[in-house]
């Protein structure tokens, strides 16, 4: 029965940061270059509303996206957060390291990949 309630609730998750990212034009997850930083090694006891409460001390949040294991349902360990301006993003990038549940989480930029395809790169 617990396994069945993360798996619904991990899917209601997903398909409203689906729905928050057609609504700003952005990836699947809302992410922005500038506005969003990426959270790694965050344990699997904080939530998505603590993350957003953290946060919110260097600005306002446009979102905040936790990524789940589609199998298990279970929270895989990163995260991340989309500030309103970019003041806010770079005031939580400099003011690192950022301890949350007694563990250092990691904050990066968040940068998109870039596809290239190996027949147009030329070395």
């Amino acid at each position: 029965m617990r396994l069945s309630l993360l798996r619904w609730a991990a899917n209601v998750s997903s398909q409203r940061s689906l729905r928050f990212a057609d609504s700003i034009g952005n990836n699947s997850y809302g992410q922005v270059p500038g506005l969003t930083v990426y959270l790694t090694h965050v344990k699997w006891i904080t939530g998505k509303n603590q993350l957003e409460h953290y946060f919110s001390r260097y600005g306002p949040i446009m979102s905040v996206n936790m990524f789940f294991d589609a199998e298990t349902g279970l929270h895989r360990g990163f995260a991340s957060v989309t500030f309103k301006n970019k003041e806010s993003a770079n005031k939580a990038i400099e003011q690192r390291p950022h301890v949350i549940d007694g563990d250092i989480v990691d904050l990066e930029p968040y940068v998109p990949e870039i596809s290239i395809r190996k027949k147009d790169v030329t070395l």
